[in-house]
């Protein structure tokens, strides 16, 4: 605490210096590098220390995304997973690649990196603000960088936008500082340039939307006044797009060629979810202003808009808190002039007494806050307008030298004195504000965000020699992985453990069942017609669906899941995908209406040798594009999360017109069905017990009622006192 108040102290100090900077003007207009200079190294130092100060407790754990990029590299250069090139070359650039190979499961090398890129970007906002304004709008620009919350919070934390918006600016710089020059220098600042260009877009999904959006307009401004067409320019232009290309190739392949993660972006874009030209006009406004509310920049974080559930329009409170503190924007309380600052640039424009900078500074906010408004779930979401904070760091620097020249001008010292304070003041106690929160009480507030006890889970576990039991984690999907990161021995699987996720599932696993209860009916189904009624009798969160499928093969299928109303995946929505020789081609969306336990709905199904049309309540939802056209020799239909009903069932054959009533054909007309994983009993044999880490969301007494012996070995708890994990022992 006291030492996190000796940074602030030393940043006021700074800050003084910082607004007496029109000093750094030497008669001769030259600027005076050495003092220049030396604020810069003291920015860097406040910069680097805010940044490494307590980075392995807060945030107080690693949060899934950043176990994966520590993870995944290890797994694979030990032959254990395989993943694209591009996937490859995201942890490379992260700087993770290597960590986990060097450093184990430490929290500090994983997030070492982030803290570097971190500081570097406040070096490069310094050299880009110079180059295109002044020294001073440079070092304002470099120390905002160096306090900001945004800045701050995400070199702080192991995901790719960090890097991915170092190498933007970067790139921008010298392609900007490249332009200027009349000289053999272009070329290869240029060049450079355009290569780093193309690394930047292995961050973020949305960085490439964004990056070809800004360079239409960057172009336009600062690289167009060729006034001869040449040889040479041609050449030129070549070699940078040749660059350009080599540095992004992977990128390009997947786009042209879709991995399942830009498949899945795609479908949870705007474009994917709007029905017309005018919603998507009105999603896109919606997310728009979101990424410049002054909730968002100034005030939470987004925290005012945030959803009760997951993955919903909306991001939820705990995705939030991996991003803000809660109690500030992302730009702080200070962030606030940025509006007035947008319109003094605007004013500017009009009036035509800007030049192509001031141009380029709005354009590069615009630009960002668009690219954010193609995704349609998880808004507003910093990870994906991070692209925009050098832009908006620019812009207020701008604003603040502006006014302190206006109060250096006032003829009473008193004025330029109370002005020049109160600048000061605006930024110093917001950011003390902000420093004193996030070291003393983020830490606690953000902890379930951040996958916190798996470390002392494992930690337990390798004291109680536990680890060759077979174990189970009752949790949300993926976090087997946590488990594996933190295990004594290495490498590991993450399929060594197993994850359930329902009561259903959990009882089927003390019982040694199988945890996946289906109905199956062998077919031979061209196309035609599917309906049936389904209700969700109970769910348990997760995906918490009602579920059919059309299947050829287990690389051949078409499939629809109906969500339930309490579903932390897609609340009152469905999915409806086609698998195509293991690849995924899927439409999710809201279904307008909630889906409510208990009641009965009605589904059908049109599949034609191109389309499918899915009708829910005799109410056309959609018209799904199907890849291919397959023959399909059985039906299978479930619930995930939760138990579900089915009745009425029945196929027309399209080809033979033949009627089937599969639930009057040796079903019952009212059949429940349950589970979501299917868990190989094999493993269970020769043990005698197994060991169960749950979350909040188990309830012992079901495990109580059914007679299921079992011990609580050991209760974890979060930093707030709620519990975290219980590590049960069950008997066989």
């Amino acid at each position: 605490m006291n030492s996190a108040f000796r940074f602030l102290a030393a940043t006021a100090t700074i800050k003084q210096r910082l607004l007496n900077s029109v000093k750094l003007v030497t008669k001769n207009g030259k600027a005076n590098l050495k003092t220049e200079y030396l604020f810069l190294i003291c920015i860097i130092t406040i910069a680097l220390i805010i940044r490494l100060y307590e980075l392995e407790r807060v945030p107080s754990a690693l949060f899934i995304d950043e176990i994966w990029a520590t993870y995944q590299p290890y797994l694979i250069q030990k032959g254990i997973i395989a993943l694209p090139l591009y996937s490859a070359i995201v942890y490379f650039l992260q700087g993770t690649y290597f960590s986990y190979s060097f450093f184990g499961s430490s929290i500090l090398f994983s997030r070492l990196s982030a803290a570097l890129y971190g500081t570097l970007l406040v070096v490069i906002v310094y050299f880009l603000a110079k180059e295109m304004f002044s020294p001073k709008i440079g070092l304002v620009s470099a120390a905002l960088t160096a306090i900001t919350p945004w800045a701050v919070i995400f070199s702080r934390y192991q995901i790719p936008s960090m890097s991915g918006v170092f190498w933007f600016t970067l790139a921008i710089y010298l392609i900007y500082k490249g332009s200027r020059t009349i000289s053999s220098k272009r070329i290869l600042l240029c060049g450079l340039g355009s290569f780093t260009l193309g690394l930047s877009l292995f961050s973020v999904v949305t960085s490439r939307i964004f990056v070809l959006v800004f360079l239409f307009g960057f172009i336009f401004l600062c690289v167009h006044k060729v006034r001869k067409l040449t040889r040479n320019n041609i050449l030129e232009w070549l070699t940078y797009s040749a660059l350009f290309v080599l540095a992004s190739a992977p990128i390009i392949s997947d786009i042209f060629f879709p991995s399942n993660v830009s498949g899945q972006s795609l479908a949870y874009s705007t474009f994917a979810h709007a029905k017309n030209i005018p919603e998507l006009i009105d999603l896109i406004v919606t997310r728009f202003a979101l990424h410049l509310s002054p909730d968002f920049l100034v005030l939470s974080g987004g925290f005012s808009y945030a959803s009760q559930a997951g993955f919903q329009q909306n991001i939820a409170a705990a995705g939030l808190f991996k991003y803000s503190t809660g109690t500030v924007g992302m730009l702080n309380y200070y962030g606030l002039l940025v509006y007035p600052a947008i319109l003094y640039l605007f004013y500017k424009v009009v009036k035509k007494k800007s030049g192509n900078a001031d141009k380029l500074m709005l354009w590069w906010a615009f630009s960002s806050t668009l690219a954010t408004t193609s995704a349609y779930y998880d808004n507003p979401n910093a990870a994906r307008a991070i692209f925009g904070l050098p832009a908006l760091i620019i812009i207020i620097s701008i604003f603040i030298c502006g006014a302190v020249s206006v109060f250096i001008s006032f003829k009473k010292k008193i004025m330029r004195f109370a002005s020049i304070l109160g600048i000061i003041l605006i930024i110093l106690l917001p950011t003390t504000y902000f420093l004193q929160d996030y070291y003393s009480n983020y830490y606690s507030r953000s902890a379930a965000s951040f996958d916190f006890g798996y470390a002392d889970v494992a930690n337990f576990l390798t004291e109680t020699n536990n680890w060759n039991r077979p174990i189970f984690l009752y949790t949300p999907p993926s976090r087997n992985w946590n488990l594996a990161f933190y295990s004594p021995e290495q490498p590991v699987n993450p399929d060594k453990f197993t994850v359930v996720s329902s009561m259903s599932d959990l009882l089927a696993v003390t019982e040694f069942k199988n945890a996946f209860i289906q109905i199956q009916k062998p077919l031979n189904f061209v196309n035609g017609t599917i309906e049936y009624a389904t209700r969700i009798d109970q769910s348990y969160g997760g995906a918490a669906s009602s579920y059919i499928q059309l299947v050829f093969d287990e690389k051949n299928m078409l499939a629809l899941s109906i969500y339930s109303q309490n579903s932390t995946y897609n609340r009152s929505g469905y999915l409806l995908s086609q698998k195509a020789n293991d690849q995924v081609f899927y439409e999710q969306r809201a279904l307008g209406n909630a889906v409510n336990h208990g009641e009965w709905y009605t589904v059908k199904l049109v599949i034609t040798s191109k389309s499918v049309l899915f009708y829910f309540d005799n109410d056309l939802v959609t018209t799904f594009s199907r890849p291919t056209y397959d023959t399909y020799s059985y039906l299978k239909f479930g619930g995930e999360s939760g138990e579900v009903s089915f009745a009425d069932l029945k196929i027309v054959n399209g080809e033979t017109n033949e009627i089937t009533n599969v639930l009057n054909d040796g079903i019952s007309q009212r059949q429940i069905v349950s589970g979501t994983w299917e868990i190989d009993e094999n493993i269970l044999q020769g043990d005698s017990s197994i060991i169960l880490i749950a979350d909040t969301s188990l309830n012992l007494q079901l495990l109580q009622e059914n007679m299921v012996p079992f011990n609580v070995l050991k209760t974890i708890y979060y930093p707030t006192g709620d519990i975290a994990f219980r590590i049960i022992l069950i008997q066989k």
